[in-house]
């Protein structure tokens, strides 16, 4: 749900309306009614050909979708049918709930995991299923997900959410995240996963987070730039955290 809830937190829903994050069928039905409309809607209008270029000229990978197919469906293989993705994600919200440390909470991921909605199902299986072929693949997956990226985004930026000095608060977090995670209060919250503190801190330190936060442009693109990045590195974080459990 994560650029379907940025794309409806920028657009333009008074204060009181944020409440509705912490409601699950306010959510759901926000999410057909308004979000999903809106995202198809934003999607045909993409010149998708300067898309591509987009991502060719910053090399992007989508090596996080590749990934979640190797998971899903085993290696090499192409397509994912809308049955397979769904006991994918429930695996995946299991997985979750089993192995984060106790102090976080997973009322919400059990929430949503147990609360499907056939309808919103629907609604996003046609959204991401651009070619109507009843399935997913990876070649189209990396594609839609880039650009609604691209959207969402572009509408944090229009609606002011996202501002020009982003940048400098980006690059801070360089600093910020490795403080953090060597603090006291870190160190004690992992006291019981310390081989799942142990990775984060080797993949997470300061030198390749400079590396990664650097000379963020301000712009759609470039945000999704540093996104898919994330995207990739958490990835990676999550096959080998998975491979040590």
């Amino acid at each position: 749900f994560s650029v379907f809830c940025l794309f409806a937190f920028a657009s333009g829903f008074s204060a009181d309306s944020f409440a509705d994050f912490n409601n699950p069928d306010a959510m759901i039905t926000m999410m057909k009614t308004m979000v999903i409309p809106m995202m198809k809607n934003e999607y045909e209008q993409l010149d998708h050909e300067k898309m591509h270029e987009d991502m060719k000229e910053d090399n992007i990978q989508m090596n996080f979708v590749d990934r979640g197919f190797d998971f899903c469906v085993g290696e090499e293989v192409e397509k994912m049918s809308f049955e397979e993705d769904r006991k994918c994600s429930e695996k995946i919200s299991e997985m979750i709930i089993d192995h984060v440390p106790d102090l976080i909470s997973t009322d919400q991921i059990s929430t949503f995991a147990e609360q499907e909605d056939e309808d919103l199902m629907n609604q996003l299986n046609e959204l991401f299923d651009v070619d109507g072929d009843g399935h997913f693949s990876r070649s189209e997956s990396k594609e839609v997900v880039y650009c609604y990226l691209r959207i969402g985004f572009q509408k944090l930026i229009d609606f002011g959410i996202i501002q020009d000095d982003i940048s400098t608060a980006i690059s801070s977090l360089a600093t910020t995240i490795p403080e953090i995670m060597n603090s006291d209060e870190a160190k004690s919250y992992f006291d019981d996963h310390r081989r799942l503190y142990q990775t984060f801190q080797t993949r997470f330190n300061k030198v390749r987070l400079e590396n990664l936060f650097k000379n963020v442009d301000a712009t759609s693109r470039g945000i999704t730039k540093l996104v898919v990045k994330l995207m990739n590195e958490f990835s990676d974080f999550a096959a080998e955290v998975y491979h040590d459990y």
